[in-house]
């Protein structure tokens, strides 16, 4: 089986080691940012009661340019920003 060794020059590179270290760290971190902050607004709602309170109120102000286009508008812009640097986080 391959295998592949990263190294680091340190303590010169201690930055780029720690970001290294922690890939796995910064994949669920966005990977909850995905289905915490945005999956909700066009699933299942949101558990805190005062987001879900003001996104409705806005939607029902402006249903077509509310709060939820407003995330989905959001939600797009953060995919495009993962496409752009060739992460998927599914």
């Amino acid at each position: 089986m391959p295998k592949v060794n990263i190294q680091f020059t340190l303590p010169e590179e201690q930055e780029e080691h720690k970001h290294a270290v922690k890939g796995w760290e910064y994949h669920a971190a966005l990977y909850d940012v995905a289905n915490e902050i945005f999956r909700p607004a066009r699933k299942h709602g949101y558990s805190n009661i005062q987001i879900q309170k003001l996104i409705n109120k806005l939607d029902e102000q402006d249903p077509e340019e509310g709060a939820t286009e407003l995330i989905s508008l959001l939600e797009k812009e953060f995919y495009d920003m993962l496409s752009e640097r060739n992460i998927s986080i599914y």
